[in-house]
């Protein structure tokens, strides 16, 4: 699933507008425009963007291409400490499922309550990472 790249957390209207003078207009074309570390490092000169704050966004992008991960989930995601697919993909469901619960109540934002759901992202984000570069 593609979003804008309003919907990236961190990812603000200078960061958009520098994306968009080299036709990266959304979540989808972010990913691949960033998928290696010479094309980031290309995008980065062109744009004048850290590398880093590409990788990060990158990252956060690519948390979303999950069903049922969206911008908010992904956020929580973060802030439970998942940072990227690998980390996902790596993440034991009921360990995720607590810290998805402390990191949404130190928010006040709604948490996952299902481990089937946590369960099904880690599966989604193994098979992801079998097509995905660094």
């Amino acid at each position: 699933m593609s979003y804008r790249l309003t919907h990236i957390h961190g990812l603000g209207p200078v960061h958009q507008l520098l994306l968009h003078r080299h036709n990266v207009r959304n979540s989808e074309h972010l990913i691949h425009v960033t998928r290696d570390p010479d094309e980031r490092r290309t995008i980065a000169r062109a744009t004048g963007l850290p590398e880093r704050d590409l990788k990060r966004w990158r990252n956060f992008a690519q948390l979303m291409q999950i069903p049922g991960i969206g911008p908010s989930t992904a956020e929580l995601l973060t802030e439970a400490g998942i940072e990227n697919l690998g980390q996902l993909a790596e993440a034991r469901s009921d360990e995720l499922l607590e810290k998805l619960a402390r990191a949404a109540e130190e928010h006040d934002w709604q948490t996952v309550r299902s481990e089937e759901i946590v369960r099904r992202w880690i599966g989604d984000a193994r098979t992801l990472m079998t097509g995905t570069a660094a």
